[in-house]
């Protein structure tokens, strides 16, 4: 099944690109991209963020950790089960900074 590109979803995939490249975002910093990520999740309704997590299923495991842990640090424990299914429960993701910045973000092994 190959990802599907709609109307709907493009500004989902333009986050979820965004948080992929997280390190190579100009102008600003780790820790404030995470507050904008946060930000724009806890805005966003329950269907998108469902929406959101099943388009990240065919990202790199490092976008899917982000991702749990910035839709668990805004209150999503429910809705990220699946993204934790998906990781290797071994593999740790290095993040210089994120600790800081995002308590969630060693639940998710992101260093």
């Amino acid at each position: 099944m190959g990802l599907i590109i709609t109307k709907e979803n493009i500004p989902l995939l333009q986050v979820l690109d965004s948080i992929k490249y997280i390190k190579k975002i100009p102008d600003t910093t780790i820790a404030a991209s995470c507050k904008r990520f946060v930000f724009l999740i806890n805005n966003m309704t329950e269907k998108e963020k469902n929406t959101m997590i099943r388009l990240s299923m065919k990202y790199n495991p490092f976008t899917r950790a982000l991702l749990g842990a910035l839709m668990e640090n805004s209150g999503n424990l429910n809705i990220t089960e699946k993204l934790k299914r998906s990781l290797n429960p071994i593999t740790s993701y290095k993040l210089s900074g994120i600790q800081n910045t995002l308590e969630t973000a060693k639940n998710w092994n992101i260093l």
